[in-house]
Order: C-alpha cells, then structure tokens, then sequence
C-alpha cells in the first residue's frame, strides 16, 4: 500500500499515466459518448448522460484511462507512434541525436508501462539500450561543461529550455542536447550536475586541523 501511495504521488508517475494512447473500443460503451467529444475538440455540452460509444471507435484516451479499460477489454490499445518499430529503428541509428522531450516526456516510463502490457521484450532492450548510450553522452556533457553551471541544479521541464537557453556559455549543441532530454534523462543529468558540484565543495573545503597542530589551510587532492 505505501508503494502504490508513493507511486501515486510521484510527479515522473503523474507525467507517465497523462501521457494519451489510441484506443479503439471493443464495445458500446453507454454513457461514454462525451470521451469522443473531448477527443475531437467538440465539447460535451450537446452529449447526454446516456450517449454511447459505438463499437470500433477510435479515441485518444490518457493512459490512466486506457488501462483499466484495456484490462476489461473494452478497448484495445495501440503503440503510440514513438514506440513503433520504424521510430525505434531510427532512434537506435543515433540515440543522443533524437528530441525525446518532443515526441513523450515521459518516453521511459510510458515506454516499460507499454513494454509490460504488450509483453515486448524488444522494445524493452531498446530502452535499456537507448538509455545507457544517452546516459554516457549526459555524463560527458557534465564533465565537459558541467563545471560553473550551478543554476542547472534546479532544473525543472517547464523551465528547462529558458535555463538552457539562458546559459551563455553552452554552445547551441549543447543547448539543443539538453532540450532533447526526455524528464528521467534531465532527473539524471541534474544527479551528475549536483554531485559534481557536491564535490567540487568538499575539494575546496578549508578545515580547521587545530586538534592536530596544523593550521588553517585549504585542502586539494594530489595529482
């Protein structure tokens, strides 16, 4: 129960289960009718209570919505276009180079959801793959230029493209990488940001070595 309330609470879970599927329904659904409206932009004011959904149609539904209903099998879900074969083909040609944040923030999380409900191992060894090679090229990015960037310790998605945006000394590469990030990527990126500074602090820390008969002074590792 604490793990489900956890999980319920957690904002990466919230992302994950907005993020829409294309349902088509295996049934006529009374009182549903009102899901078509919102999905087509026509508003639910002209739809009554007792409308119906008609048997084999087809709906963009949140995927908090499409599993339950998935699980009664009154719809059937479909991959959303991020996951098919043709995108993952493409994304494994050259994981740092695709926008993640564009096509689903939370591509990860929708990714292994979908992965478990569709019983596809392939798309599973595709995250996992994607994951470790944009993960080395996240670390590279805080090695590299990581130092001095302690604003980006505090980044969030909605600000992510102004603080990018706003960090003069990125190039325009590295702002475009970093936009790219889909939300576990930037949760990791901030990780690896934090650290490095952590770090830095301790390096450059002046202690006070009085109980050994020292005197104040700065302490730096060898080379």
């Amino acid at each position: 129960m604490a793990a489900a309330m956890n999980d319920y609470y957690s904002l990466d879970a919230i992302e994950r289960d907005a993020a829409v599927v294309s349902c088509v329904f295996a049934i006529d659904a009374a009182g549903l009718g009102y899901l078509e409206a919102m999905a087509t932009g026509h508003g639910t004011a002209a739809i009554g209570e007792s409308s119906t959904l008609k048997k084999g149609t087809k709906v963009d539904l949140p995927l908090w919505l499409a599993l339950p209903l998935a699980k009664r099998r009154m719809v059937t879900m479909s991959l959303p276009p991020y996951l098919s074969h043709r995108f993952r083909t493409s994304l494994m040609a050259d994981p740092p180079s695709v926008n993640l944040a564009d096509r689903c923030p939370a591509f990860y999380g929708v990714g292994s959801t979908l992965a478990d409900v569709f019983q596809r191992d392939d798309i599973r060894q595709d995250l996992l793959q994607c994951l470790v090679v944009r993960f080395q090229r996240i670390l590279e990015e805080v090695t590299t230029h990581g130092a001095g960037r302690r604003a980006l310790c505090v980044l969030t998605v909605p600000t992510q493209a102004q603080l990018f945006s706003a960090d003069k000394n990125a190039s325009a590469a590295q702002v475009q990488f970093r936009q790219r990030l889909a939300t576990a990527e930037t949760a990791l990126f901030n990780d690896k940001i934090e650290t490095q500074m952590a770090y830095r602090k301790w390096r450059d820390r002046e202690v006070d070595p009085g109980s050994m008969g020292g005197t104040r002074k700065k302490i730096r590792p060898s080379t």
